[in-house]
């Protein structure tokens, strides 16, 4: 059995287990079961889960998860050997890189920049459609997540059938949102500017924090 305490991110985002229990929870109850009880008993992993789901997220879902594993080290092998061409080049000494340390920069390199990435298509993506006093609303009918940034910096990724509506007066004197369906929230501290997310009757206020 896997040593799951030793993970890294890119470690449980190229494991089968868990890119299944990510990818279809309700297929897999046996696996689902054992990684809800496991993020009980290891709560300091949950940082390390919550990077490993953007990754698998961010990356897609795919059938062959063989391929997909592959996949993510070569990209992670890419960026191992441009960084040891450009250490040769600054300085002889980088000859002695500690090759533990490099893989986690490198795994640290592709997640920033695919959020990037998704950032800067989000960044000019219009709105899904307008409501009643120009309350803004996005949703998610595909399968893949969705990642939607908001004004005052706050992201939110969108599973499929989410919607989410931002009320006109959004980052003006407080962030308020309603959302319908599953979502992932990362907000961006602001004491001056509470965060309220209502869903199903429900109103939960922040100030900044992650949470489903």
């Amino acid at each position: 059995m896997n040593n799951y305490k030793e993970f890294r991110p890119v470690d449980f985002a190229a494991d089968v287990d868990f890119i299944r229990w990510i990818r279809s929870p309700e297929s897999y109850p046996d696996n689902t079961r054992f990684w809800s009880q496991w993020l009980e008993s290891n709560p300091e992993k949950e940082a390390d889960v919550l990077e490993a789901e953007k990754l698998v997220a961010l990356f897609g879902y795919p059938d062959d998860v063989a391929a997909h594993r592959a996949t993510l080290w070569d990209r992670i092998d890419t960026s191992l050997e441009a960084s040891e061409a450009t250490g040769k080049q600054i300085k002889m000494a980088e000859k002695a890189f500690n090759w533990n340390a490099l893989v986690r920069y490198a795994a640290v390199f592709i997640i920033v920049l695919t959020v990037g990435a998704f950032w800067y298509l989000n960044k000019n993506e219009r709105p899904l459609a307008t409501m009643a006093a120009k309350a803004t609303v996005y949703q998610n009918i595909n399968e893949n997540p969705k990642t939607i940034l908001l004004e005052d910096g706050t992201s939110v990724i969108l599973y499929q059938k989410t919607r989410l509506k931002i009320h006109p007066e959004f980052n003006v004197n407080e962030r308020k949102v309603e959302v319908e369906g599953k979502a992932y929230f990362e907000v961006l501290r602001d004491e001056q500017r509470p965060f309220f997310v209502m869903a199903q009757g429900v109103t939960t206020r922040v100030l900044g924090t992650s949470f489903w």
